[in-house]
């Protein structure tokens, strides 16, 4: 059974960052959709009020304007003023919500990423073993056909031959005896080369799909990374807050709320092996 990552559970004493997310999504998701709706409200009542101004300003003869049409006209550019702090609201909210599902679902994404890599890395490794084959058939067939060739050239010459010597006006002319088999070797080749000619316009496309798949993967263990990070991070936020704080006080640091880690080469490169591996797990 597939798991909803956004589906509610019960309250957890002890709730994980990715908990945290996920809880901190869903609730993101119930406000999208009431912005989604305030939006189509502001939307009617704007419509409704500048029509309803535009309405009255074409019934009227006057060149001034009615205290009623100063108060619709006012009343249009108010519900407009709302509409566009509505369509403001909802591109937060959809972008927050954007980066909370690629966190919530980066998990689950990684797992179907490196399912899809595989897949591709084995179906690259199938269509180079059947080209090799087919390859390797084709030779076969090539030196089958040229060795028939070269028999049904010697019997066309050989009855080529008997007919001008003869001096029968009724030569029975003896034709070559290998030529459909000739003819069937050809036509096996042609069909082989065929296939060749798929496989490799097949294999041309992978080395992209590859690539987005390998991209993809990259993505993904970014998201599960960043939410590592945070998991981690209470535990010595409060060093580096210790360590800033008394660097500034010693007046030896700039900022307190700020502070720059190097990471070793070898660091780098430990996690770099570790995702490759992941990667290909």
């Amino acid at each position: 059974m597939k798991l909803n990552p956004f589906a509610k559970k019960q309250k957890n004493a002890n709730p994980s960052r990715y908990d945290e997310l996920c809880a901190e999504f869903n609730e993101v998701d119930a406000q999208l959709k009431e912005a989604e709706q305030l939006l189509t409200q502001a939307q009617t009542d704007y419509s409704e009020s500048a029509r309803a101004y535009h309405e009255l300003e074409r019934r009227s003869n006057s060149t001034t304007w009615s205290a009623q049409e100063q108060s619709l006209f006012a009343e249009s550019n108010r519900a407009l003023a709302h509409l566009r702090d509505r369509e403001s609201a909802l591109n937060t909210l959809s972008l927050k919500h954007r980066d909370l599902r690629w966190r919530v679902e980066a998990p689950s994404s990684l797992k179907a990423d490196k399912a899809e890599l595989q897949r591709l890395t084995e179906r690259r490794a199938a269509l180079q073993a059947d080209v090799a084959k087919a390859r390797a058939r084709t030779d076969q067939l090539q030196r089958r056909a040229d060795s028939l060739h070269a028999e049904i050239e010697a019997e066309r010459a050989a009855a080529t031959q008997a007919l001008i010597d003869s001096d029968s006006e009724d030569h029975v002319i003896s034709l070559p005896s290998r030529q459909a088999e000739f003819e069937v070797v050809v036509a096996a080749q042609n069909q082989v080369q065929e296939r060749i000619a798929a496989i490799e316009a097949e294999l041309q496309q992978l080395p992209d799909l590859l690539r987005k798949a390998e991209h993809a993967i990259c993505c993904s263990q970014a998201f599960v990374a960043e939410t590592e990070l945070e998991a981690e991070l209470p535990g010595f936020i409060g060093i580096i807050a210790r360590y800033t704080v008394a660097q500034r006080r010693a007046r030896y640091g700039g900022s307190e709320d700020t502070h720059e880690i190097k990471i070793p080469h070898e660091a780098r490169e430990a996690a770099r092996a570790r995702l490759d591996a992941e990667m290909r797990a």
